[in-house]
């Protein structure tokens, strides 16, 4: 018979990771560590999300999609901890229509033990020139190795609101109404999150973001991130999340509708989580 050796922290944090996120048993528990928020951008920024407008508003801020100035349409993957067995993958795409816009976006965490994919459809709708509304209908998939599968319906509401063209406002609530992942796993919960934040934008070439965010269950975590383009075609990014103390950075590239995003956490116990983002406006 083989034996399968693992370098000794590379086989620490196989066997380490998926217990913790089990343990959460749902998108809540990838959160501990990592990001549940689509994009590279978002993950280089400490994880801040809700005034950005861009392809990955559909997931991030069902209501910036209202201000998307055409079609975007966006891909991400994650991977904690620098293991292939730990993935996250992010579909993302903004739709303009009259008054408001229309969003899709899929997203699926998989490990060996638990395996989670979500499908959702979202419209954000403006109600004045400089304040947006946005809802989604979502479809999650949850597979737990050894205890079977569930399927859920949830729901999200998201608000943005810009009192000045420096100054942007976000609001989402996750999973309102505290749905489960199914009948046939029961006890087994989706997480509910309520998350505040804003972004300040003295000039073109840089903004700060702040954010403030509670999934029930877990301690309230608390984003911040910066974002400075010395030259157009180059963003160098940063951030922090108070929940374990997570640190984070990036940069990102754009060749005209084209933008390509680099991205990593930084875990003080179980390492880097790198991540790259491709999205087209």
């Amino acid at each position: 018979m083989k034996t399968l050796y693992l370098r000794p922290m590379r086989g620490i944090r196989i066997l380490i990771a998926p217990f913790f996120l089990l343990l959460a048993g749902n998108s809540a528990g990838w959160a501990q560590f990592g990001t549940n928020n689509a994009g590279a951008r978002t993950l280089a920024m400490g994880n801040t999300s809700l005034t950005l407008t861009d392809a990955y508003a559909a997931a991030n801020n069902q209501a910036a999609m209202a201000f998307a100035e055409g079609p975007a349409f966006g891909v991400s993957a994650l991977q904690y901890f620098s293991l292939s067995e730990l993935t996250s993958l992010w579909g993302c795409a903004v739709l303009p229509a009259a008054g408001g816009a229309f969003g899709l976006s899929v997203h699926h965490d998989g490990s060996q033990t638990f395996r989670q994919t979500q499908a959702g459809v979202g419209y954000g709708r403006k109600l004045g020139e400089n304040i947006a509304v946005g809802v989604q209908l979502d479809l999650i998939h949850t597979g737990v190795t050894d205890l079977g599968n569930g399927n859920t319906f949830t729901a999200e509401a998201a608000l943005l609101y810009k009192p000045s063209p420096e100054l942007s406002i976000g609001a989402r609530a996750y999973n309102p109404f505290m749905a489960s992942a199914g009948e046939d796993l029961p006890g087994l919960e989706i997480s509910s999150l309520l998350a505040v934040g804003l972004t300040y934008q003295p000039a073109k070439q840089f903004q700060l973001s702040a954010e403030g965010e509670q999934t029930i269950g877990y301690d309230f975590n608390l984003k911040a991130g910066a974002e400075y383009r010395p030259v157009e075609i180059l963003a160098i990014r940063g951030g922090w999340m108070s929940r374990s103390s997570v640190l984070t950075a990036g940069f990102g590239i754009r060749w005209q509708q084209l933008f390509i995003d680099l991205g990593a956490q930084f875990h003080p116990q179980l390492g880097t989580s790198p991540a790259i983002g491709i999205h087209l406006e």
